[in-house]
């Protein structure tokens, strides 16, 4: 058969090929040898990868001439061993894979025969999650390249693909197959059985093929039918759940539709930038709503969606809501109902006719802010939740009643602007009832000559607007785009990504600037660098009119006129004309002593005026007076708790204003202050050296798993959930005679359960899925069933104390206390492995520290010193700062100490030498420690900071008195290179490991050499390396690697 040609294959062709099949994963490798197919590797619809491209699942590794001669055999024992252990290495060269790619990634390899001895070999790679496309070039043997064609439906995509890599012919092997809609092989048996992949192909069966009506039993007999054919994919499903779905389908067409895929970010490509600026303006659409009104023809449309979905978009990163951002679009508020509203579903009433709502209705659906709104609906109710994005779009104004004349005056008044929406409402709306609608909308209006726009609030204030004919808020990309999306296309333009990108980036500036603006003391901040500086970016509100100067005012403005030109267009360099004398409030009169606090502004003379002087408005000084004498001191204390407590220094200069200065009087310690005020409240903490500790918010953490999954799950289910998260693993050889593979997981009717078994013949065991595991065990009696040891397992992950678990689940606490125990045991095995590939390098900043966690007394004391009875369990640390993972725990040899000594005293030299030299020497590190002596020793390429954690004795006047300790210590150092660093020294972040690891062992025996003690140590660095993380999926991991 001739091979199709490549300007024939289109996206719709293909779309319409692969509709009625179903692409399924294979349970194990198939290997075919087939005649030459329709397609050809030059009609493949692939692109060449560029670093520059979005992360995707499904790459290519093309090799277009390949001769070498090629082992079928072992490339089918290879195929097979690196799908099943997902190891890409196990394949020959060159058809494996030279790096790392995502876990669970599959293979797929097509070898064409071009001509005799000549292969066209095509690695399809699917990866389980996205992967950079900067990574996958790295790794691959010949061309890496990815799927050309974006489409709105993945499922659709994947089809394509294993659609025309089938149809190439010659040598196949596969892990996916393309089939039409036939009953998989295990669908016969119990419906709890069945895995997501089959449910899902059951729901789009329905979903296609079911009919949307129940008339004469239309869908009765469908169901009937359906439910006892063997070759359906709902064969033998609950009536109920078939039932609940068809009567879902047939009540879809009343309700308002889900729109996920909008094609029109809200970008300056796609809307004008005289928009964008006024919707920056208006924007707080997190706490209310957006309401357009105005002609016809302007894009009101498209703008509601673009803004509602800009918002969704940001709302599910501010909230981390799962999920996927969608907006539902109706006239009607009734067919809003059926389903409550979500953070990340914006609904927009388009084209409706407000007048029609009831008040109450329309401050409901208005109320942003509100926790929950809800309204009554016909046929039921339509709900609400805080922050959920809404919108409404109609055309009704009054134009008449906007100003006529001055059409170049950039406002006009409240009163007009009321006169000419009012009629929008509904006329039983009262001045109070306005005011409310007022508080919850910000406003668009768009007549034939100008827009207008007003933020929510109630105030009088002049609405501003902007001149412009017949406003279009589209631009020309974004009316081709639109009129696309009237035709029915949903297609995304190619750089889609980068343009939703560019919105976001654009939305969190402003949700970041309205969320500064709430602030209880915003209004007092900015009257203070109002104060200081002057406005910025202040609207004009009301109109000035030109005035006729006398003579000697004229001449003096247009001197200082011309000064101000000069003074702009010269940067450096002597300005020819009279200035007037500098204050001698100037800012390089208050004296600038070295200390804590970081400045942004010149040390250089600014000229910035006193308190005392006319640049600040008298009315503001009182407020100023009492602001600095109440709020000052806590933003001076807690700027000198920073600077002692803080981690990491930045690399700027640390200045400290001296304001108690006698010798410039009141007014010039009032300008210092003032000064002072504001350098305490920029932004002016730059990136600092090295790495910031990462923050904890343990209430927002979701992992996805609950103590009810693991309950209520099958036996099937639960071993094929915990599979995945990798808390079981198939045995890949049998456990009792270590030479044969097991066969997949089979009902056992003897057994009463899941049970693997071995394929040799002599011994043919059966094995349990947890047996040989290093946490679950399998016994007869309470609590040792699978179900309730994964739920064990899971409290004892996310911290439950195990006297606490037996009597939540009401088991024997010896099961609980076998749980535990394995986990800290399998805990500490896996630190004790991975803590050897732990390194520290590149000038990092790594703390080390020693902690005592116990004592007890001496069974032996010959050999010591009379009263030395007691020893002591101490242990010394290294961390890099922002890096838990890299905590290494060592176990010291203290000396042994009276019974009443209060510890064993500093790490010796001859613990800490071993350590240094191993860990440290050679490795470019900056090292921060207390003061002990040990410490100092010189090491090569390894720099020493220290603090002193000791009180130091002062005499004053005669008198004794105790300096307090400074716990941390600003150092400026040089590295071999030459760079600078400044640095700032201490073991807070050491310190807090040993918090940490106080907490664990709160209820753990602390005799020295206690083999428990150091199990539940190790268990505390595992949970040290993985904070801020999901522990279960960690758990997962560990445990492959066991």
């Amino acid at each position: 058969m001739a091979a199709a040609d490549a300007a024939d294959i289109t996206l719709d062709g293909l779309k319409g090929a692969v509709l009625p099949l179903v692409c399924r994963s294979l349970s194990q490798p198939v290997s075919l040898n087939l005649p030459i197919g329709i397609y050809s590797p030059a009609t493949l619809p692939l692109q060449d990868v560029s670093s520059t491209d979005n992360p995707t699942v499904n790459l290519f590794d093309i090799i277009p001439e390949y001769t070498s001669e090629i082992d079928f055999g072992a490339l089918e024992r290879g195929f097979l061993e690196a799908n099943r252990s997902c190891n890409m290495a196990l394949l020959p060269p060159p058809f494996g894979f030279k790096g790392d790619l995502p876990r669970d990634t599959k293979i797929q390899i097509f070898l064409y025969p071009a001509r005799p001895g000549v292969y066209y070999i095509v690695k399809h790679f699917v990866c389980s999650s996205k992967c950079k496309p900067i990574l996958f070039k790295q790794g691959v043997y010949g061309q890496a390249q990815s799927y050309r064609w974006r489409s709105s439906d993945a499922k659709i995509g994947k089809k394509i693909i294993q659609y025309v890599l089938e149809n190439l012919g010659g040598r196949q092997l596969k892990m996916f197959d393309l089939v039409s809609h036939t009953t998989p092989r295990n669908s016969s048996g119990k419906f709890e059985d069945k895995d997501d992949d089959e449910i899902d192909r059951g729901f789009d069966f329905i979903q296609n093929e079911g009919p949307r009506s129940c008339t004469e039993m239309a869908q009765l007999r469908w169901m009937t039918k359906n439910l006892k054919a063997p070759t359906s994919p709902i064969y033998q499903w609950p009536h109920s759940l078939v039932e609940k779905a068809l009567r879902n389908i047939a009540t879809d067409g009343a309700l308002a539709k889900k729109e996920f895929a909008w094609p029109i970010p809200l970008t300056e490509k796609y809307y004008h930038k005289w928009l964008l600026d006024i919707l920056e303006k208006i924007w707080n659409f997190d706490q209310s709503a957006f309401l357009m009104l105005g002609e016809a023809e302007a894009g009101k449309s498209p703008l509601g969606r673009s803004v509602l979905m800009a918002q969704v978009r940001h709302n599910q990163h501010r909230f981390k809501a799962r999920g996927t951002p969608c907006i539902r679009c109706t006239a009607e508020i009734d067919f809003l109902r059926g389903e409550p509203g979500s953070v990340i579903m914006g609904d927009f009433l388009d084209d409706t006719t407000l007048s029609n709502l009831s008040v109450k209705t329309l401050k409901y659906f208005l109320d942003v802010g509100l926790y929950e709104s809800m309204v009554w609906a016909r046929w039921g109710a339509t709900k609400w939740v805080q922050n959920e994005p809404r919108a409404a779009a109609d055309n009704i104004y009054d134009e008449d009643k906007l100003p006529k004349d001055l059409d170049f005056v950039p406002s006009v008044p409240f009163a007009a602007f009321w006169d000419s929406i009012k009629s929008a409402f509904t006329s039983e709306a009262s001045r109070a009832h306005a005011d409310a609608i007022l508080k919850r909308t910000a406003i668009l209006l768009n007549s034939k000559t100008h827009v207008y726009y007003r933020p929510a609030g109630i105030n009088q204030d002049p609405v501003q607007r902007f001149a412009i004919n017949r406003a279009e808020y589209l631009t020309d990309a974004g009316k081709e785009l639109f009129g696309k999306y009237l035709d029915g296309e949903r297609e995304f333009a190619a750089d889609f990504e980068d343009e939703v990108r560019r919105e976001q980036t654009w939305v969190d500036r402003i949700m970041t600037r309205r969320k500064e603006e709430r602030k209880p003391d915003f209004k007092k901040r900015k009257e203070v660098r109002e104060a200081l500086f002057g406005r910025e970016n202040d609207v004009p509100r009301e109109v000035h009119v030109k005035r006729e100067f006398p003579a000697e005012e004229a001449a003096f403005f247009k001197k200082a006129k011309t000064w101000s030109h000069e003074l702009r267009n010269t940067a450096t360099g002597t300005i020819d004309l009279d200035s007037p004398e500098r204050s001698t409030t100037a800012f390089s009169r208050i004296s600038v002593n070295v200390s804590r606090v970081p400045i942004v502004p010149s040390t250089e003379s600014v000229g910035i005026p006193s308190a005392s002087s006319s640049a600040i408005p008298n009315a503001v000084m009182p407020e100023l007076e009492e602001f600095i004498d109440t709020e000052l001191a806590e933003e001076a204390d807690f700027i000198e708790e920073m600077g002692d407590q803080m981690d990491i220094a930045g690399e700027k200069e640390y200045m400290k204003i001296d304001v108690h200065s006698s010798r410039y009087g009141k007014e010039h310690e009032e300008s210092a202050l003032l000064i002072f005020l504001y350098m305490a409240s920029s932004e002016a903490w730059q990136n600092p050296h090295g790495k910031t500790t990462q923050k904890s918010r343990k209430e927002k953490e979701k992992w996805g798993r609950s103590v009810q999954m693991f309950l209520n799950k099958g036996p099937l289910a639960l071993i094929k959930l915990l599979t995945k998260d990798g808390i079981l693993q198939k045995p890949t050889k049998c456990p009792h005679c270590a030479s044969a593979s097991v066969g997949p997981l089979k009902y056992c009717k003897q057994w009463n359960g899941y049970v693997y078994r071995c394929s040799k013949r002599a011994c043919h065991c059966r094995i349990w899925p947890h047996s040989f595991h290093p946490i679950f065990y399998h016994s007869k009696g309470k609590g040792s069933d699978l179900n309730m040891q994964a739920s064990v397992l899971f409290c004892a992950t996310i911290g439950i104390p195990q006297v606490s678990t037996h009597l939540l689940f009401d088991v024997d606490a010896k099961a609980v206390a076998r749980i535990y125990n394995n986990l800290e045991i399998a805990r500490a095995k896996f630190v004790r492995r991975q803590e050897k590939a732990i390194v520290y390098g590149g000038w990092c900043d790594v703390e080390a520290d020693e902690v005592d966690l116990g004592k007890g007394f001496l069974d032996d004391t010959a050999g010591q010193k009379k009263g030395v009875t007691t020893a002591w369990e101490q242990w010394g640390g290294l961390v890099e700062r922002g890096r838990p993972e890299s905590l290494r725990l060592f176990r010291l040899n203290p000396a042994a100490t009276k019974a009443r000594a209060p510890g064993p005293g500093p790490i010796r030299k001859r613990d800490w030498k071993p350590i240094a030299h191993k860990h440290l020497l050679g490795r470019r590190v900056i090292l921060h420690t207390d003061g002990a002596r040990a410490y100092k020793m010189k090491l090569d390429k390894v720099i020493h900071c220290n603090v002193v954690h000791k009180q130091k004795k002062k005499i004053v006047r005669g008198k004794v008195t105790w300096e307090k300790p400074h716990y941390t210590k600003v150092y400026d150092l040089k590295l071999p290179d030459g760079q600078k660093l400044t640095v700032k020294s201490g073991t807070q972040i050491i310190d807090r490991c040993w918090r940490h690891l106080r907490d664990h062992l709160r209820y753990t025996p602390r005799k020295p050499g206690n083999p428990i003690l150091e199990r539940k140590i190790r268990s505390a660095q595992w949970l040290y390396w993985n904070r801020n993380k999901n522990l279960w999926a960690k758990t997962g991991e560990m445990l492959r690697t066991l």
